[in-house]
């Protein structure tokens, strides 16, 4: 996260404070507060952002306006697909026309973790007594923006009491259904490059007769 405050105006002009800004993986959060000049009207006053990439004056851009509360105030979640260095440049409007010098900063959008998922297969139909447990094998975080992607393993279902009673490998693209007697089941996976993975927060996974029960598994990577 990172976070800056600034204040920019002039007589006779609106007076633009922003800060902190707080910065995720796709946007921006905005706060400040505006010092209207005499006689302006609240309800067509607002503060527009424009987000663009940093060293271009022709590339994409994005734009935002947000209005004010009755304290003069701001808060705004500035969503965003680009990422990268940006330019973020604040403006009061009033009416329309542009009141007051601009602010211009620099942030950073690193976007949202890179993901694949595993291709789905035909799920079997359960018989009463049975259902299935149905997932993908799952790398999740390393260095930002992270990764959420499927992997190849090995999948095990066990009780929780520790008795094996299935398990199935998988490729880098595949899903699992392993259709199993009703009742609870801890499901875990090792990947060839021995991460362990866990469903369920490691929790037993309840399987109710002739139903689907979702299993995937997550193996942290740092």
């Amino acid at each position: 996260m990172a976070s800056l405050a600034l204040a920019a105006g002039g007589t006779g002009h609106a007076r633009l404070t922003l800060g902190p800004i707080s910065v995720g993986e796709a946007s921006v959060m905005v706060t400040g507060s505006v010092a209207l000049p005499r006689g302006a009207a609240r309800p067509r006053t607002v503060v527009a952002f424009t987000l663009a990439p940093t060293g271009s004056t022709r590339g994409r851009s994005e734009s935002f306006t947000v209005r004010l509360d009755a304290g003069d105030r701001f808060s705004a979640t500035l969503s965003s697909s680009l990422i990268g260095a940006l330019r973020l440049r604040a403006r009061v409007e009033i009416g329309g026309r542009p009141s007051g010098p601009a602010v211009t900063r620099t942030v950073g959008l690193l976007g949202p973790p890179r993901y694949v998922a595993c291709q789905p297969i035909p799920v079997p139909p359960p018989a009463a007594g049975q259902g299935v447990l149905a997932g993908g094998i799952y790398t999740v975080g390393g260095p930002a923006p992270g990764i959420d992607e499927c992997t190849a393993g090995t999948v095990t279902v066990s009780t929780p009491g520790g008795t094996v009673v299935a398990s199935a490998t998988v490729t880098d693209t595949q899903s699992y259904a392993i259709v199993v007697p009703v009742g609870s089941y801890v499901v875990t996976a090792t990947t060839p490059q021995g991460l362990r993975c866990f469903a369920n927060g490691e929790q037993p996974i309840s399987v109710t007769s002739q139903a689907v029960a979702d299993a995937n598994t997550a193996c942290n990577v740092p």
